[in-house]
């Protein structure tokens, strides 16, 4: 299939692009301006970018379906042309990774006000050295893994930041409800994107719509240190599990102390100490973005009870 990506030089929809070129379909694209790292991420994988729009370039491009960003809205031309003609198929990028990558997968959404591509990474990461060759999708340029792509093994897990930003102009619902979730991991809740909500408690039902999307079978992973991210509770229909530092904690945060190098602290399970962690990152909003990387990999590979 020939796609063509409407604003291939935003992070999320150039690394997509390159996902779906990697599945064996022709991938185009066009933007205004395009800049490292994405143009040469995708000047590297082979991926024309063309500059600017143009409607009868786009009718010769012959494209078998368009990916419209949501940085797009009604006044641009190759919008206008795709509204009025009804000639070529159109949708939103949450669409055609739902469609094409998502909708049989076992995945972990990253979701939260903050840390979402940071704990995308770590998840990722984790899972590659488990050696499960997964599956993901991050919203940037990470140093590891070495891109912010990769379709991976259609048996293993994908992990994909789950944005709550709407998904395009004709479709205002938040990206992460076409993300089809088994776990979800929730790190924090805030007002944000005062642009698309009008207040929290707008914000807080776009989470609850995402949640009540998790299967029996799946988790969700919640920040107990929140009391926006608790605000969403009770929930009865899937298993949930609290990270943080409270007592009540199923996955603690205990002995947290920095030092001259970074960070260390201590992951419990269950009231057992499971992991002990030293690295040089600071904060305890990174341990915690930490403790659910850690979490959401294993509960992905191996369940609850293992």
């Amino acid at each position: 299939m020939r796609i063509y990506f409407l604003g291939v030089a935003g992070t999320a929809m150039g690394n997509a692009a390159l996902l779906l070129r990697d599945l064996g379909h022709e991938v185009i694209g066009s933007d205004q301006a395009v800049y490292p790292p994405m143009s040469e991420m995708l000047l590297t994988a082979g991926v024309e970018v063309l500059e600017g729009y143009s409607v009868d370039r786009l009718q010769k491009l012959e494209a078998d379906l368009v990916v419209i960003g949501n940085a797009f809205s009604r006044g641009n031309e190759e919008v206008e042309f795709l509204l009025e003609s009804r000639s070529i198929p159109f949708v939103s990028l949450p669409s055609v990774l739902n469609q094409f990558v998502l909708s049989k997968r076992q995945n972990i959404v990253v979701t939260g006000t903050h840390g979402k591509t940071t704990t995308t990474s770590l998840t990722a990461y984790l899972l590659e050295q488990s050696g499960a060759n997964p599956g993901y999708l991050i919203g940037g340029a990470p140093l590891d893994p070495d891109r912010g792509w990769n379709n991976g093994s259609a048996d293993a897990p994908f992990v994909i930041e789950g944005d709550e930003y709407d998904s395009a102009f004709f479709d205002k619902r938040s990206k992460f409800i076409h993300y089809v979730p088994h776990i979800v991991i929730l790190n924090n809740l805030e007002f944000d994107h005062a642009d698309i909500f009008r207040d929290l408690e707008d914000v807080k039902r776009s989470f609850d719509h995402l949640i009540r999307l998790i299967p029996r079978s799946g988790f969700l992973l919640i920040n107990e240190d929140d009391s926006n991210v608790l605000s969403l509770l009770p929930i009865n229909w899937t298993r949930v599990i609290r990270v943080g530092v409270s007592e009540s904690c199923e996955l603690r945060i205990t002995k947290y102390e920095t030092n001259s190098k970074g960070s260390k602290f201590d992951l419990e399970w269950k009231n057992r100490r499971w992991l002990s962690v030293e690295w040089a990152m600071l904060g305890l909003f990174n341990a915690r973005n930490a403790a659910m990387a850690c979490l959401a990999s294993a509960l992905s590979l191996l369940g609850e009870d293992r």
